[in-house]
């Protein structure tokens, strides 16, 4: 990205010359996004009911465990049926998060090209590396959280966004995405470490388990804001003053 060579990687970059502001109408035209926007609402309440239900299970393999390893009561059915079962939801939550991210990656794209349509200034981030960012080792860190800040700002102030304060929605937001990364990272080596193991020890096996019904101690709320963030952007966007931004110089 030719915009950005002369800057320090963490360095917020100068404004997106990649796109021709005085063409930017004919580029990018304005789309109304309410039905994406309900679509991916709605892929995040869901992922919240299954992070509920992985939970859940957790808990009643959690129970099934300490009942095993302290002499108590359990039968081979029971044990499988634990096994099917989160068998089912683990292939279920990858599905739906694939899904989801997906969605997600388009309804930012979809969202930064409006600001391009609706000609708002100053403008630092294309809606290509909007998404891009995500992707980049090191970086991704912190231009996601810089590009949806802007998206923010944008698209609730118009051509006076350059001013205003920190949102401090979009910070919890990235601050949860970052440690749900970081304690998912974890939970998955850990499971993987157990799967890995011809004979994993009973206290092994509750560990993991513990640590699996702890996730949703924040994927529970990171797709809560999610959810708010991505409806209040496409409100403010949906309300935005037309006059006011043909009567800006613009770019």
């Amino acid at each position: 990205m030719n915009t950005e060579n002369d800057q320090t990687p963490y360095a917020i970059p100068q404004m997106a010359n990649s796109i021709n502001p005085a063409q930017a109408d004919l580029q990018f035209h304005f789309q109304h996004l309410g039905g994406l926007t309900t679509v991916l609402s709605d892929l995040l309440g869901l992922g919240l009911v299954v992070e509920i239900a992985t939970a859940w299970s957790s808990l009643l393999q959690y129970d099934l465990l300490t009942r095993m390893q302290n002499g108590g009561q359990f039968t081979a059915a029971e044990a499988d049926a634990n096994d099917s079962r989160v068998g089912l939801i683990a292939i279920a939550a990858l599905l739906l998060f694939l899904v989801t991210i997906v969605t997600f990656a388009i309804w930012i794209s979809k969202s930064h090209k409006n600001l391009y349509a609706l000609k708002v200034p100053n403008l630092t981030f294309t809606p290509g590396w909007a998404v891009g960012w995500y992707f980049i080792p090191i970086l991704n860190l912190i231009r996601p959280y810089q590009s949806m800040k802007e998206l923010w700002h944008a698209s609730h102030h118009g051509p006076n966004w350059v001013k205003t304060a920190p949102a401090s929605l979009v910070g919890a937001w990235w601050a949860l995405w970052l440690l749900n990364s970081v304690y998912g990272h974890i939970s998955t080596q850990i499971n993987e470490d157990v799967l890995i193991d011809a004979a994993p020890t009973m206290e092994e096996l509750i560990f993991a388990t513990q640590v699996e019904m702890a996730t949703i101690i924040f994927t529970a709320p990171l797709h809560m804001f999610a959810f708010v963030l991505v409806r209040r952007i496409n409100r403010a966007q949906q309300a935005f003053d037309f006059d006011a931004l043909n009567a800006s110089p613009g770019y």
